[in-house]
């Protein structure tokens, strides 16, 4: 009887049931190059709950804080803007969906106690780890922005208003809340047809609107029907089902046309005696049986033979279609459903800039946090931060900071592009950043050098280039 309390979704499923399935004939695998001078905004909790789902909690509690931090280092290489966006309080309508989640997010981790104290429809465990993913991120240089509502729906709104290019996220609701540019199934594998460059699924709602006339609208009355993170939608309706009804109407007609079921009963039972009348040719619709028509032909059709079935018998077959899935709706009192409807498209949002650009980040306080929370020893976590703060200066020509380069070694291609290998210098003692022990047998030149793409060197130190050739 009340829909917020009947949600039993699967946890694995996010978004709205079926609505991957429908839109993959229009997915475009990209590599992630194409990205490159593009800002996104992307969900962050979702790429969290993905390493989460791939690895034990025990195992590696922190797998997500690794892959969060060589995906971001990826993009930040290929010259993305990303920002990240945080989950802010969750609508009442997912509850239920938060507490099946909650049960398994943390496998092999000592459980929650049943007592009452216990929470297990809000995110305080979960809003631990996007701290900590925030708390790296800001020593990355990244910007991160919480929403008043669920990550996607802020994502949405961001990409709708021209804010950022697009939105990073497993999670089909944000087609719903008005995303026009969706990008999916992030991976920087170095591995298959995109080796080297990694690779993404782009969907564009404008090419998927103008091939199968599916919009913002019946994206909600699938939420509606089928089920979403909010709802468990209507028992007995399948995916067929609800598209062929799309295919007749309007999606700005889609939603009006769901109330209609409840408020426009007398119409719906003469509809419902039309398609079912005996005495009623189902194939044209007149007068007749069919196996009359078939033999005889029909008058009201001009035939000696059979019927004419090019009005009737579509629009039959849509109404019947249409009148089962109306019996099967109504069925639950609350549908459709007006919270959920306007969840997704009344925004709580009033965003009206971002701040896109990338701060500089700071080397010391990453290297202090990988050593605690991903057990990385001060080197290593020194070597895989290196490359990012040297970009950063190169891409904001920084002069007379603390870190700066000594001279170029030699010209370089990686990965077909024309580079040259710098050692740096750190005008700050390296105590600063290692323990004395931990460059023991440490090579300081081969420490402090990077590859950098040529272009940028040039445009950065060009007396460094001239010294150089």
């Amino acid at each position: 009887k009340n829909l917020k309390k009947s949600v039993t979704l699967p946890v694995r499923i996010m978004g709205i049931k079926h609505l991957w399935s429908i839109l993959t004939p229009f997915v475009e695998r990209r590599p992630l190059y194409e990205l490159e001078g593009k800002s996104v905004a992307i969900d962050l909790s979702g790429w969290v709950c993905e390493a989460q789902n791939v690895t034990d909690y025990y195992t590696q509690p922190k797998m997500y804080l690794r892959n969060l931090y060589f995906r971001t280092c990826f993009l930040l290489l290929m010259q993305v803007s990303p920002i990240f966006v945080l989950e802010g309080k969750p609508p009442e309508l997912k509850h239920d969906t938060i507490a099946a989640r909650n049960a398994t997010q943390f496998k092999g981790a000592k459980p929650r106690s049943d007592g009452a104290k216990n929470k297990s429809k809000d995110r305080a465990r979960f809003r631990g780890v996007l701290n900590c993913c925030e708390e790296m991120l800001r020593y990355m240089g990244v910007a991160c922005v919480k929403g008043k509502g669920e990550a996607e729906s802020l994502c949405a709104y961001l990409n709708m208003n021209g804010l950022v290019d697009g939105c990073v996220t497993q999670d089909s609701d944000c087609f719903a809340y008005g995303a026009k540019i969706v990008y999916r199934n992030f991976s920087i594998s170095q591995q298959g047809a995109n080796s080297g460059a990694g690779a993404i699924d782009v969907y564009d709602i404008t090419k998927i609107y103008e091939s199968i006339k599916i919009g913002r609208n019946k994206m909600v009355a699938m939420a509606l029907l089928c089920g979403s993170d909010y709802s468990c939608g209507v028992f007995g309706i399948g995916k067929e089902a609800v598209v062929k009804f799309f295919e007749h109407v309007a999606d700005d007609e889609v939603l009006e046309r769901l109330r209609s079921w409840r408020t426009d009963g007398e119409f719906y039972r003469k509809l419902n005696q039309e398609v079912t009348n005996k005495n009623v040719c189902s194939v044209c619709g007149h007068q007749g049986k069919k196996q009359s028509h078939v033999k005889y032909g029909c008058g009201s059709c001009g035939t000696r033979d059979g019927c004419d079935p090019s009005t009737y018998e579509k629009r039959r077959l849509e109404n019947k279609n249409e009148i089962s899935i109306r019996e099967k709706a109504l069925k639950d009192e609350d549908f459709p459903n007006e919270e959920l409807i306007s969840e997704f498209l009344h925004s709580k949002e009033e965003v009206k800039a971002v701040a896109l650009e990338w701060r500089r980040p700071n080397i010391a306080e990453f290297i202090a946090f990988a050593v605690k929370h991903l057990q990385w020893e001060h080197v290593y976590a020194f070597e895989k931060f290196l490359p990012i703060l040297t970009r950063w200066h190169l891409s904001n020509s920084v002069v007379g900071a603390l870190l700066r380069p000594k001279r170029i070694k030699k010209a370089r291609h990686l990965k077909g592009v024309a580079g040259f290998e710098i050692i740096w210098e750190y005008s700050a003692p390296d105590q600063d950043l290692f323990p004395s022990h931990a460059l023991d047998e440490i090579d300081s030149e081969k420490l402090w050098s990077t590859v950098e793409p040529q272009h940028l060197v040039r445009s950065a130190y060009p007396d460094l280039v001239d010294e150089f050739e």
